[in-house]
């Protein structure tokens, strides 16, 4: 782009992230301008676009809206105090494949519904 198109005076659009524009190469040759994120409808409509309505995607973003419900829940209803969800987080786990200072317990193995190892 830079080397044949923009020196024959084509006009071309060209996007980027924001951290991969280096102003002293493309300030010269090119207006630059800092555009708003997509709202979620419009990358919803652009995916959609690109992918024809696949069943995939229709099943991820729905996962994804459920996701971000359940992370509303968390934080707004279920533990709305930050001293809360911090005592929560940091909760473990008891394993219990471990006997304490014996290594594993054996008795905690797989087993076949006939009960073999």
């Amino acid at each position: 782009v830079c080397t044949e198109l923009v020196p024959s005076g084509t006009a071309v659009v060209v996007t980027s992230r924001p951290e991969g524009v280096r102003l002293r190469l493309y300030k010269r040759d090119f207006v630059i301008m800092n555009l708003e994120p997509l709202t979620p409808e419009q990358q919803n409509a652009a995916i959609e676009f690109q992918l024809h309505k696949s069943d995939f995607y229709h099943h991820l973003s729905e996962l994804s809206k459920i996701r971000k419900k359940h992370d509303q829940i968390y934080v707004e209803d279920a533990f709305p105090h930050e001293a809360e969800r911090a005592a929560v987080e940091g909760l473990k786990p008891t394993d219990r494949f471990v006997r304490r200072g014996l290594g594993y317990d054996p008795e905690m193995r797989a087993r076949s519904v006939d009960d073999r190892l």
